[in-house]
């Protein structure tokens, strides 16, 4: 019994990304005769005029369902980016059509503006703001610190969270759909595979939508929770950690492999890809990356409040707090080692190195002074002699009239 024809594997990555369920970028430069919708031909070319209003300028981008150009609003003399359907599919032209809906709900400055969604010259449009200087983050975050990168991936942040609070998750945040003016400030631009409130499910049940390289476990899966605002956090998570190391938290040789690696959540620790990181800001990146959304930050508001509290920390960058184990321990070594420098005697002056007694200070000297002189003192006068007594008369003896008799003794 004969089995039935494998599909290649490139094919079927074709099917997938006709069916907006993956990024044509991921497949690379498309041969000539691919029939992709990124590769049809477009509509309309630079120099043509839709319905007497867009004058279409270069082509800007290409995605998975239609193409982007700079173009001119004769109606309004307004500049912008244009996009246009490459292929008049009815789900195309609902996913383009709930793309200016989740767009028109939202005001932010580091969201893409949408100007206008209509129709013109038979076919459905998205009339955004042209971004001055657009480079994608990719480009522009290349010759940056990372101090400056945290700063511009914080103004990110903060655009998705302004998403959230209003019910919109991105669910394909990546570096180029991120893009950063001719001053630096970034813009998060295609809200294609957007979710809202209120909308009707257009992909398939069960279908992973999104980049892969920045899916969450819960998109591959096809999971209910992609259409959370966790699946955002991860794709921040992401991004911040691909800034700070310069590689993804997670890699493979291919599809299966990336998805495999992604579901099992092992990567390698910031600490150690971006030793540089501090250690408050490496925690608050590593949540993002807990494969259960429950571990996560819930929204990105909360991501935006604990990376702002964690760079507010006097922690410098690169000096990490040790556990409280490895600390005792150290503190253990360092007082034994003070007791038995104490205990034993200082080696005898013999057995120091002549280098050692050439460096020792000579001790400090006095300056001697001549003894002070006493005033000379006049010699000492000898007492005068006394006289020395009568003799005695003895008795029996006479005694003459000038004398007097000795008294008795007692």
């Amino acid at each position: 019994m004969s089995s039935p024809p494998r599909t290649p594997p490139g094919e079927a990555a074709r099917r997938l990304c006709a069916a907006g369920f993956l990024d044509p970028a991921l497949l690379g430069p498309s041969s000539p005769g691919s029939s992709l919708p990124g590769n049809a031909t477009p509509p309309a070319g630079a120099g043509q005029v839709l319905g007497g209003r867009f004058e279409l300028g270069p082509l800007l981008g290409r995605g998975a369902h239609g193409a982007v150009y700079a173009a001119l609003d004769r109606a309004s003399g307004r500049e912008g980016a244009l996009k246009l359907l490459s292929a008049p599919r009815p789900d195309a032209a609902a996913r383009l059509e709930r793309e200016g809906q989740l767009a028109a709900a939202l005001d932010h400055p580091g969201l893409v503006a949408l100007y206008e969604a209509g129709e013109v010259a038979g076919r459905r449009f998205l009339f955004y703001e042209r971004v001055p200087g657009a480079r994608s983050l990719d480009e522009a975050l290349a010759g940056l610190s990372w101090p400056e990168r945290l700063d511009c991936l914080e103004q990110v942040i903060a655009a998705v969270a302004h998403a959230h609070e209003r019910g919109v998750v991105h669910r394909d945040l990546k570096p180029s759909n991120v893009l950063l003016d001719a001053e630096g400030r970034p813009r998060v631009a295609d809200l294609g595979v957007g979710w809202g409130p209120d909308l009707e499910t257009l992909t398939a049940t069960g279908a992973a939508v999104g980049t892969p390289l920045y899916m969450a476990p819960e998109q591959i899966a096809g999971e209910a929770g992609r259409r959370d605002p966790g699946v955002d956090v991860w794709a921040l998570g992401v991004l911040l950690y691909r800034c700070a190391s310069g590689a993804p938290p997670f890699q493979g040789q291919d599809l299966t492999s990336l998805a495999r690696a992604i579901v099992s959540g092992e990567h390698p620790p910031l600490a150690r890809a971006a030793p540089h990181v501090a250690s408050a800001t490496a925690s608050v990146i590593e949540r993002c990356l807990r494969t259960d959304p429950a571990q996560r930050f819930p929204d990105a508001g909360a991501l935006a409040a604990a990376l702002a509290r964690a760079r507010a920390r006097p922690e410098r960058a690169g000096v990490r707090r040790l556990p409280l184990a490895l600390l005792g321990v150290l503190l253990l070594g360092a007082a034994l080692a003070a007791l038995t420098q104490g205990a034993s005697p200082p080696p005898p002056p013999a057995q120091r190195s002549p280098s050692a007694r050439a460096r020792r200070p000579a001790p400090l000297q006095r300056p001697t002074q001549p003894p002070a002189q006493r005033p000379a003192q006049p010699p000492a006068r000898r007492p005068a002699r006394r006289p020395a007594p009568a003799p005695r008369p003895r008795r029996g003896s006479r005694s003459t009239g000038c004398s007097r008799p000795s008294p008795a003794r007692t």
